[in-house]
């Protein structure tokens, strides 16, 4: 019932591995569809790393993670589809105070 496929993908990455393979052997064609998509994706989705982000002035911490997931959900919704979109969207962050 997701919306995007961020939203898709963050109401996934919180089940447990047996509660997806419960989905998707008692699922219908749908369900194990968007759990055969979720498997699929690659874990680093976007191109900067955490390394990457604190070098264009992300402090390290929290708002490291909370930058890598703004980018993750961005590039699974296709709203950045380049490393230099990324970056700019980090330093957007960083100029907006986080």
């Amino acid at each position: 019932a997701a919306a995007t496929p961020s939203e898709r993908a963050r109401e996934l990455r919180g089940a447990a591995p047996t509660e997806l393979v419960w989905l998707w052997l008692t699922g219908d064609r749908e369900v194990r569809a968007t759990v055969d998509w979720f498997a699929r994706l690659d874990s680093r989705i976007a191109a900067l790393s955490g390394d990457d982000v604190v070098a264009l002035g992300v402090p390290r911490g929290p708002a490291v993670a909370r930058v890598l997931g703004e980018l993750r959900d961005a590039r699974l919704d296709g709203t950045l589809t380049s490393r230099a979109m990324e970056e700019a969207h980090v330093r957007e962050w960083i100029l907006k105070g986080g």
